[in-house]
């Protein structure tokens, strides 16, 4: 499910409060610009970008994650990703 704005204008910190907060393991990430994910599976996992930009691509449907938008991957679901031009940080948060 992708949520727009769901997390505009919190900070880094706020964010994987929020997520542990619901009693998830958080990691943050900082990727470069145009940086690449193979198609991948793994746990459902919360995705919220909290800078930058990334695509997500999963099964035939493409999501643009922007700033403050959070997506919860689907447990075994096939997906990959292509980092914005200007760069992201995103947490992801997996039980």
């Amino acid at each position: 499910m992708h949520q727009k704005q769901y997390y505009k204008g919190r900070s880094l910190e706020q964010v994987e409060a929020a997520l542990e907060s619901e009693g998830l393991e958080v990691t943050h990430e900082e990727d470069e610009p145009g940086t690449t994910y193979d198609p991948h599976s793994h746990g459902e996992i919360v995705l919220a970008v909290v800078e930058g930009s990334m695509k997500l691509l999963l099964g035939d449907a493409t999501f643009n994650l922007k700033q403050g938008d959070r997506y919860t991957v689907p447990a075994n679901a096939p997906h990959s990703a292509i980092v914005g031009r200007k760069g992201v940080i995103y947490v992801t948060g997996a039980k």
